[in-house]
C-alpha cells in the first residue's frame, strides 16, 4: 500500500514532466514575445534601499531555509508592472491572488498545490508548494499577510533560502503597481551555480514571474501602463560562500 506522502511525491513528479515536456516549448515562445515590453537592470548595491524582512520567521511550523541558510550573495529580485484603471481595488486584486493564485502563473510550467490540491486560499501559517518542472520544488509558508501584500518564506528544499512577497504598490488615481519581490541567496550550491553563473535559473525564474505581472493586469480589469520592470540586486560583500 502506498502512504500518502509517497502517493503525494509520485504525483508531483507526474505533473512537473508533463509540464516539462507540453508546457515549457509555448511558455519559451510566450516569454520570447514578451520581451518586447519587458525592461531590465542588474547592479551591485553596498546597500539596499529598503530593509530586508527579518531573517527570522514570524510564524512556526516546518523548517524554514532562511536567507542565513542559503549559498552565495544575498539577491534581491523585483518584477513591477503599472495597472491603470483598473476595475479591482487593490484589496481585491490581492484578495483574487489568495483565492486563486493558479490564476496568475503560467498553469502549463507551475502550480500552487497543497498536497494533490490546487491552493484556493492563503491564511497565515499555511503550508504549500510551488511546483515547477526541474530539481527543485518551492516549499513556502505563508508569514505575512495583510490587505494588499502576501508574504512567503522558504522551506526546506525550496530552490532559494528567504523571502517573497507578492503586493499592489504606490496606488493613485490612475491605477496601481503589482510587484513581486524576493530576497534570498540561493537554496543550495547547484541552483547558486544555474541561477548566478550560468544564469539558467535566473532566466527561468524572469519568465515565471513575468507572466505573473503580465496576469494580474489582465485579472485586475486594468491594462499594463508601463514596461514590466526587472530589476536584480545583488548586496556587496554578501556572499557566504565557504
Amino acid at each position: 500500500m502506498i502512504d500518502s506522502d509517497t502517493e503525494t511525491g509520485n504525483l508531483r513528479r507526474l505533473r512537473n514532466a508533463c509540464r516539462a515536456v507540453y508546457g515549457t516549448p509555448p511558455f519559451l515562445v510566450q516569454h520570447g514575445w514578451r520581451q518586447r515590453y519587458v525592461e531590465r537592470s542588474d547592479s551591485d548595491e553596498v546597500v539596499f534601499a529598503a530593509p530586508l524582512p527579518s531573517n527570522e520567521p514570524l510564524t512556526p511550523g516546518s523548517s524554514v531555509q532562511a536567507r542565513d541558510d542559503g549559498h552565495g550573495p544575498i539577491v534581491v529580485r523585483t518584477f513591477e508592472v503599472r495597472i491603470g484603471r483598473p476595475t479591482m481595488t487593490p484589496s481585491e486584486l490581492m484578495a483574487t491572488f489568495r483565492r486563486c493564485s493558479n490564476d496568475f502563473v503560467p498553469r502549463h510550467i507551475a502550480g500552487f498545490v497543497d498536497g494533490d490540491r490546487e491552493v484556493t486560499s492563503m491564511d497565515v501559517g499555511d503550508e504549500f508548494v510551488v511546483e515547477i518542472p526541474g530539481p527543485w520544488n518551492g516549499p513556502v509558508r505563508v508569514d505575512a499577510i495583510d490587505d494588499t501584500s502576501v508574504l512567503l518564506i522558504t522551506l526546506t528544499g525550496h530552490m532559494e533560502a528567504g523571502h517573497i512577497r507578492f503586493a499592489v504598490v504606490k496606488p493613485d488615481d490612475e491605477g496601481y503597481r503589482f510587484q513581486i519581490r524576493s530576497w534570498a541567496r540561493a537554496g543550495d550550491e547547484l541552483f547558486k551555480q544555474l541561477h548566478l553563473v550560468a544564469g539558467l535559473a535566473h532566466e527561468a525564474q524572469t519568465a515565471m514571474w513575468v507572466h505573473t505581472c503580465d496576469r494580474a493586469v489582465a485579472l485586475s480589469g486594468g491594462a499594463r501602463s508601463s514596461p514590466i520592470l526587472v530589476r536584480t540586486e545583488r548586496l556587496v560583500d554578501s556572499d557566504n560562500s565557504r
